[in-house]
């Protein structure tokens, strides 16, 4: 019997739509999710401030089911978080995975990104929408790590503002570095090709001057004879094509 182990990332995880894994021989080696912070809600156990962070979502929560394709991504729905209607959009470049989440209608809620397996493991924060997780950088636009306003949530996590949609980047880290010295490398060597490429096309553009300048005259004179041929030429063709114009009439 053939064992299935896929690897990449994938949308099978029994817990909710809402969460996202990759697999790596069949194992978990990164777990993601998002929730929806809702301030109408009562305060969580052992939490005073009012609101929760919605992650159990039920298929009855879907209104319309996107494109999903058969191992996983890309895969995209929509769903309503009470009476507020959200669409959510994933999908995978190798092993980078690119997950957003937007709201379909104003509203107070807040999109939040929770980063959860390997339990336990810390997040490491470079900036307000970067870091690393369990050795995959971390990336965010429209969402940032807690800073003034935080939740009762225990495993690392990113907010977005009320009523704004947010996306979440995931890549192993050494492909970020790679990517990012892959850049360098490249502008360096167009910064150290420009002086050579420039002084090519200004020798170009002397021989060209030089070349127009010597046949000036002839070449003016071929341009004006040219030009009354083909203007001959369209009058000539004119005439035809109204005559085929009234035969067509008839």
């Amino acid at each position: 019997m053939t064992a299935h182990r896929p690897t990449g990332w994938n949308t099978w995880d029994f817990r909710g739509f809402n969460r996202l894994v990759y697999l790596q021989n069949g194992r978990t080696k990164i777990g993601a999710m998002f929730g929806i912070w809702d301030e109408t809600l009562p305060p969580a156990p052992n939490a005073r401030k009012p609101g929760q962070v919605r992650t159990q979502f039920r298929w009855s929560d879907v209104t319309r089911i996107g494109p999903h394709a058969p191992l996983g991504l890309p895969a995209a729905l929509e769903f309503n978080v009470g009476q507020t209607p959200y669409r959510m959009e994933a999908g995978e470049d190798g092993r980078e995975l690119a997950l957003r989440v937007t709201p379909l209608a104003e509203t107070r809620q807040r999109v939040v990104f929770i980063l959860g397996a390997p339990a336990d493991t810390p997040a490491v924060v470079k900036s307000p929408t970067s870091g690393t997780f369990a050795g995959w950088a971390v990336e965010f636009e429209g969402a940032t790590w807690p800073s003034d306003f935080f939740l009762n949530v225990a495993e690392p996590h990113a907010i977005a503002e009320p009523g704004v949609g947010a996306r979440l980047v995931v890549r192993p880290a050494g492909l970020a570095d790679a990517r990012g010295a892959g850049a360098k490398q490249s502008f360096a060597l167009r910064g150290s090709a420009g002086t050579s490429d420039a002084d090519v096309q200004r020798e170009k553009a002397k021989r060209s001057f030089a070349l127009r300048g010597e046949a000036g005259t002839s070449d003016a004179g071929d341009q004006r004879e040219t030009a009354k041929q083909s203007f001959a030429l369209r009058g000539g063709a004119g005439a035809q094509c109204k005559a085929l114009v009234c035969c067509l009439a008839l």
